[in-house]
């Protein structure tokens, strides 16, 4: 019997904020570690958990912002949505 080869993980990073500070949370092998937009690197424990709030993953946000932008924008969207009210 042989084994079939697996790809490998998918990588999930998710955005957040660490006190004031914008960035990405993510996992890289056995360490997360938050990616700050100013470029700082902080790993993190769980003494920082009162103080991060993750805000949703990066890929599925992402593309929820370039299907907005292919249909007019936030306002384009809101605009043309059809209304359920009859």
């Amino acid at each position: 019997m042989r084994t079939l080869p697996t790809g490998r993980a998918k990588v999930k990073a998710f955005y957040a904020t660490l006190h004031d500070a914008s960035g990405v949370l993510g996992k890289v092998g056995d360490e997360i570690l938050f990616f700050g937009d100013d470029g700082s690197i902080t790993a993190y424990d769980a003494a920082l958990a009162p103080h991060i709030c993750v805000l949703g993953e990066t890929s599925i946000a992402d593309c929820q912002q370039v299907m907005d932008r292919l249909h007019g924008g936030a306002v384009g969207v809101c605009l043309t949505r059809r209304q359920e009210v009859r």
